[in-house]
């Protein structure tokens, strides 16, 4: 079937048919892909729109009928500044607001439980270096251990966090109606004739990865200095405390008194008084 004057004319026959269409068109590397211009000619209902998005490219935002996908990672950045600039107040650690703010980007690629492990490992290093060591050996070295292990979790998160920005894909957090990150999916019910056109705003994945590398070169620069802050917090009060073993104190037994009948201890008699 051709086109005659930009129209498609179908033959209909009574009854269900299913009509397939199928065209080219150059939109490939656009900043912005648009389903194209449809109109069937009539209302109709139940309009669904299926834009298959190739790996090469970075979703940043789309926008289309109601019931569609919503990309959740700016309304959870919001979230992030938010949190930056609340700890940048914090005075225990080392990290502005700046610093919370560029960490905090970085740490949208991995589990948000794994992010908290690395913002408290900060804090509690700052509790460490700001407060008085405890007088029980116990705790401190108790706490001592926890820190080990904490710090062994914080590292291996910044890590993963390296890991997955310059190998994986982003997470931008694409939901909504059933979408994923590389198959968005619409649909309304009703239109007048003219079937919906989404768009998708969408980078090259070689700007994701530049600018992952960046943040991740700024991480390595950055933690120079925060280890040494946190071996300064570690080691304020000392490292480790030995267990001081309490000294024995032997009390004497009491002797028992001699008994008057016992003839070993005889009473003894004054002596004279001399002239």
């Amino acid at each position: 079937i051709r086109l005659e004057n930009n129209k498609l004319v179908l033959p209909l026959r009574p009854g269900v048919q299913q009509i397939a269409v199928d065209w080219n068109e150059k939109n490939s590397g656009a900043l912005i892909l648009r389903a194209p211009h449809i109109d069937i000619g009539s209302e109709a209902v139940n309009a669904r729109v299926n834009i298959p998005m190739p790996h090469n490219r970075w979703i940043l935002w789309t926008w289309g009928p109601r019931l569609g996908p919503a990309v959740l990672f700016w309304s959870f950045l919001v979230v992030i500044i938010l949190a930056a600039m609340c700890l940048g107040k914090v005075s225990m650690t080392p990290l502005k607001t700046r610093h919370w703010l560029l960490l905090g980007l970085g740490l949208t690629q991995i589990q948000p439980l794994l992010g908290l492990i690395i913002v408290g490992w900060f804090l509690a290093l700052g509790w460490r270096k700001k407060s008085n060591p405890p007088d029980s050996g116990f705790i401190f070295n108790t706490t001592q251990f926890v820190l080990v292990v904490w710090t062994c979790f914080a590292l291996g998160g910044l890590y993963l966090a390296i890991e997955r920005g310059l190998l994986g894909h982003p997470d931008m957090q694409i939901a909504g109606n059933n979408s994923s990150a590389y198959n968005l999916l619409w649909f309304q019910d009703r239109m007048d004739g003219a079937m919906p056109r989404p768009a998708v705003l969408s980078l090259p994945m070689w700007v994701y990865r530049f600018m992952m590398l960046l943040w991740a070169l700024w991480l390595a620069y950055s933690l120079l200095q925060w280890l040494k802050w946190a071996w300064q917090s570690f080691s304020t009060g000392g490292i480790w405390r030995k267990r001081v073993k309490k000294p024995k104190i032997i009390t004497p037994k009491p002797q028992p008194k001699p008994s008057p009948k016992d003839p070993g201890h005889l009473p003894t008699q004054p002596e004279a008084p001399g002239p």
